[in-house]
């Protein structure tokens, strides 16, 4: 739907017009991939009163992934941490 439309935009529902993080990714395959400067540190975000948690997160919690593949991959223990915390304990919901 174009939100660009007025005349859309003012006959959209409450529900059309909120903002939802929806898909429908089976296969995750970033292998052989460069994955760095991610700042992620769990113990920092987890301290704050209202955590702002990565959208990566967002993106396991959905539940309809179902093979990840990250062989080969350079990644860095911040990338780690936050692949780890994304798939077994993620505050956004279970994978």
């Amino acid at each position: 739907m174009w939100y660009g439309d007025k005349k859309v935009a003012k006959e959209m529902t409450k529900e059309q017009l909120e903002s939802k993080f929806e898909f429908g990714l089976e296969y995750l395959n970033v292998g052989n991939s460069v994955l760095n400067s991610n700042n992620f540190k769990y113990k920092d975000i987890s301290k704050k009163k209202e955590p702002l948690w990565p959208l990566i997160m967002d993106m396991f919690a959905q539940g309809s992934l179902e093979i990840v593949n990250f062989g080969v991959c350079n990644i860095s223990k911040n990338d780690v941490e936050l692949l780890a915390h994304s798939l077994f304990e993620n505050p956004k919901g279970n994978c």
